[in-house]
């Protein structure tokens, strides 16, 4: 086994450390890049948000384009996945339309990518604090909202000692959204337990 030095790169992302400063910050810029480089959108105008307010995508119609479709979905989830949870709604969204995506939703999903565009270099900042809650959620739920099926999309982030460690959207019956979020609070408590730290959590 030899030692490399300090990691900065893993699995497509950078990472930077500053030892002095006690901070990480973590991003997929070039990531992000190919993406736009590989869908044709590498010098389309920015937008400043994934989805317009309001979008129904069940009320879309067109031909099918399912293949560009779903490698998009791909790509932008592995981007949601490591450094960008600003993207969750979003992907959990056209997620819903892969087998039926036509060119009306194609058009729509490309607004993401526009997102992208204008948010390549946006970074996961990891910042050693003091005197903050060790174990802090988020979450929120729309109640049913979906005209289709009446599901709910419920979305969380966890954070500990103020650093987003887990995120995630899901499109459920509304109790069935909350296991998952309990699920990993309950995962997330134990490992600072097992790493010595006393903590109480708060949503």
């Amino acid at each position: 086994m030899k030692d490399l030095g300090q990691v900065e790169h893993f699995m497509g992302m950078r990472i930077n450390v500053d030892s002095q400063r006690g901070r990480v910050t973590i991003d997929q810029t070039a990531f992000a890049e190919r993406i736009l480089l590989r869908f044709g959108m590498e010098s389309c105008n920015s937008v400043s948000t994934p989805v317009e307010p309001g979008t129904k995508l069940d009320q879309v119609t067109g031909n099918s384009k399912n293949a560009d479709y779903r490698q998009a979905i791909g790509c932008l989830m592995y981007l949601m996945l490591g450094t960008r949870p600003d993207l969750c709604y979003a992907i959990n969204l056209f997620s819903r339309y892969q087998d039926k995506a036509t060119n009306g939703h194609w058009t729509l999903l490309k607004r993401v990518l526009r997102y992208v565009k204008g948010t390549t270099s946006m970074q996961l900042v990891y910042q050693k604090r003091e005197n903050v809650n060790p174990l802090e959620g988020y979450v929120d739920s729309d109640c049913s909202n979906d005209s289709s099926d009446r599901r709910s999309t419920t979305g969380f982030v966890y954070e500990v000692f103020g650093n987003a460690v887990s995120w995630a959207t899901k499109s459920k019956v509304l109790l069935q959204c909350l296991h998952p979020k309990l699920n990993t609070l309950l995962r997330l408590k134990q490992l600072l337990k097992r790493c010595g730290t006393k903590s109480y959590s708060r949503i």
